[in-house]
């Protein structure tokens, strides 16, 4: 999913720099109906941008209506910089070069040949996974902020100049006279789903799906994301049972969902914290998808970002197995309370075609039990990555006493 406006309180005080965005931002500015129009449309707004140059940034984007009704087949009225969807300025964008400076006034024509005379039209400003007001490596004033709006085409004003002025200035302030925000609403899991679509993450019988470990047998609930999935496990012998669903959806997003826990007070002193996680794998690296976990802390009552190891993490095995990380080295100082979280992820839009193909789904992962316990311990320790391990050597002079080299393993971007 898409992160949007609309964060409560508690996630925005996580913020390194206000105000802002964050990453993976994604935010939407609709006409509120379908217009009929005539050739030479033209959109006339006054903008200023502040986002992060050639990765972050704003478009204008038209759809097709029939009958009043939009298709919601959304395309930029100039290219867009990358198959991602992230456009700034300087390329295929409609502002500046991505750094604040004065309102600029924007004349954006719509083509002809985009239309046959109706249309909805939208801004789309979006962020990619890093560099934001979130993490503080790129602080803004807002990515964009859109003043004077105005349509109009060869007949005239289609919508009349809209100066917010009438508008209560807030949070909420989501709607103006002819235009609205449209963002999309998120996927949700199955339990707290309401009217959404797509649910994907639940809790299962584990009985009701396929194990095929040789030496246990859960019998009891677990976590599983295959709710509403309409994709099965038949390339791996099971028609049967349902799959992580495949992607992209028509939203062009591949899952990426996770649980989180309650808040948990951190009373303990001990630097060795740690969580386990029980789950069953099938989860081969030719079908990049992943389980992932990740911590953050509560400091006078504001959450940190969520920490990890920056990795994602896959089991071949069709085994139930656990898994252990180290927390300590994620926990801020002060932490007064902690959060955990696990989840499933898609990986292909990043790796289809580098680490695998994505063409298998199977219903892993599949999360049976999570622990997060400190363990009082003394003494130096390590702590690596798993492909960061030194390799087994023998002393150079053959003997039991001489030296030998310790060199590192390749560091690997996906661990097993």
């Amino acid at each position: 999913g898409s992160r949007t406006r609309g964060l409560e309180a508690l996630d925005l005080c996580g913020y390194a720099t206000l105000p802002g965005y964050g990453n993976g931002w994604s935010q939407k500015w609709c006409t509120k109906t379908c217009l009929n129009v005539t050739t030479g449309v033209t959109v006339v707004f006054v903008g200023k941008w502040d986002s992060e140059p050639g990765y972050d940034g704003t478009t204008l984007q038209i759809a097709t209506c029939q009958g009043g009704v939009s298709d919601n087949n959304w395309r930029a009225t100039r290219p867009p910089l990358s198959p991602g969807g992230h456009w700034d300025g300087l390329n295929g964008g409609i502002g500046g070069p991505g750094s604040v400076g004065p309102d600029s006034l924007v004349v954006e024509s719509i083509p002809d040949s985009m239309h046959t005379g109706s249309i909805q039209i939208r801004f789309l400003f979006a962020a990619d996974g890093g560099w934001s007001d979130e993490d503080g490596l790129w602080d803004t004033d807002g990515g964009i902020i859109i003043d004077s709006l105005s349509v109009s085409d060869d007949g005239g004003t289609i919508l009349a100049v809209e100066d917010f002025e009438g508008e209560t200035p807030g949070l909420l302030s989501n709607s103006a006279n002819d235009w609205e925000s449209c963002n999309d609403i998120g996927f949700s899991s199955g339990q707290n789903a309401g009217n959404y679509t797509n649910a994907f993450g639940d809790l299962f019988p584990a009985l009701s799906l396929v194990q095929v470990d040789q030496c246990l047998t859960e019998i009891g609930c677990v976590f599983a994301w295959l709710s509403g999935s309409s994709d099965n496990y038949a390339c791996g012998g099971f028609p049967g049972q349902a799959a992580v669903p495949f992607g992209p959806n028509n939203r062009n997003q591949y899952i990426y969902e996770e649980i989180v826990s309650p808040v948990v007070p951190f009373a303990t002193t001990s630097t060795d914290v740690q969580i386990a996680i029980y789950y069953y794998g099938d989860m081969p690296l030719d079908n990049l998808v992943f389980y992932t976990f990740g911590v953050r802390s509560f400091v006078d009552g504001c959450p940190t970002n969520w920490r990890d190891d920056g990795f994602v993490y896959f089991a071949q095995a069709k085994t139930w197995v656990t898994s252990v990380f180290l927390l300590g080295n994620k926990l801020q100082a002060g932490a007064t309370d902690i959060q955990i979280k696990t989840g499933a992820r898609d990986m292909c839009a990043v790796w289809c075609g580098v680490f695998g193909t994505g063409a298998c789904h199977s219903h892993g992962p599949l999360m049976g039990q999570v622990w997060l316990y400190a363990v009082e311990s003394a003494g130096p320790q390590m702590l690596w990555a798993a492909g960061g391990m030194f390799n087994d050597n023998f002393p150079e002079d053959g003997t039991l006493t001489g030296t030998a080299r310790i060199d590192a393993a390749i560091r690997c971007s996906v661990f097993r």
